[in-house]
């Protein structure tokens, strides 16, 4: 139970996304870029789980994440 907040900002050719997700939920993230590997959480590369038409899909858990992505 709980609030799932997101929030984005772009910066030049970049987009960073910020997810809150509540304790025992799980959320699916669609996330715009130009290549899988332009896509990071944090400061590794993000566990995409489907590439569709220039956008990457990844399934998180519970807690605050930070995903970065270039166009």
């Amino acid at each position: 139970r709980g609030p799932v907040r997101s929030r984005w900002e772009r910066s030049g050719d970049g987009l960073t996304l910020q997810v809150d997700v509540p304790a025992n939920v799980t959320a699916e993230v669609w996330i715009p870029a130009e290549a899988t590997d332009h896509v990071t959480e944090g400061q590794r590369d993000a566990a995409i789980r489907e590439w569709r038409d220039g956008v990457a899909i990844v399934e998180i858990g519970s807690g605050a994440w930070t995903f970065t992505a270039r166009r």
